[in-house]
């Protein structure tokens, strides 16, 4: 949630939400053996449709460890990206080393 919230205020200029909300930006995804996080928001609330931006993340818990994958730009851009993007995330593979 506190992630969430950096990109929502820092990088598209959203308001904050709180854990209740948070099912609305969030689904889940297999990334690897993993069960991940896929993270779409998108500030369309610009006057002008072509300065929308969108931030899609896939957060990555393995192991000890959290990977966060991003893609952010303009809505246009990330909506054209994502079959791409989701492609590389289901190419991901963790090595099995202890």
């Amino acid at each position: 949630l506190a992630n969430v919230n950096r990109w929502r205020t820092g990088q598209l200029g959203l308001g904050a939400i709180n854990s209740d909300e948070l099912s609305r930006v969030t689904s889940s995804i297999i990334v690897g053996d993993e069960t991940a996080t896929l993270v779409d928001m998108v500030n369309s609330d610009s006057a002008t449709p072509a300065l929308a931006k969108r931030i899609l993340v896939a957060v990555v818990p393995h192991k000890d460890k959290t990977w966060f994958f991003k893609i952010s730009g303009s809505d246009r851009l990330v909506v054209r990206e994502r079959p791409g993007f989701m492609k590389f995330l289901q190419s991901i593979k963790f090595p099995n080393v202890s």
